[in-house]
């Protein structure tokens, strides 16, 4: 799940850069997702050290959760403009927001599904 933590950091990191880029560098906002990419990036590099292995992926955790709560608004956009009933204000944000969406549902369930294993091998 390290690995798995670090690549999601990398990939948001990315996507925070790349949307920056679209916006023409003018929507410090766009970064939103690099700040979050380099936070659960250094989350899964502080998880080497087994003594804090712990506490970082859950930590990474609460990130993903935060990055999808706060990036839900434009996946949920998208399926409306997708369905046809509404139109897209701001296009390029709305796509960063779902694919930052998709990405911490994704880290989120590999990561419970880990908790999960974890807490019946321990049993």
């Amino acid at each position: 799940m390290i690995k798995t933590t670090i690549w999601t950091g990398i990939l948001l990191f990315i996507l925070g850069v790349a949307a920056f880029l679209m916006t023409g560098s003018q929507s410090f906002t766009a970064l939103i997702p690099s700040i979050f990419g380099l936070l659960i990036t250094i989350c899964g590099l502080v998880a080497r050290k087994e003594n804090l292995r712990k506490i970082a992926m859950h930590i990474a955790q609460g990130l993903a959760l935060l990055g999808l709560l706060g990036s839900i608004s434009g996946l949920i956009k998208v399926v409306i403009f997708a369905l046809g009933a509404g139109l897209l204000e701001r296009p390029s944000a709305a796509v960063a927001q779902t694919i930052m969406a998709v990405i911490c549902l994704i880290y989120l369930i590999l990561g419970l599904r880990t908790f999960i294993q974890a807490r019946k091998t321990a049993a």
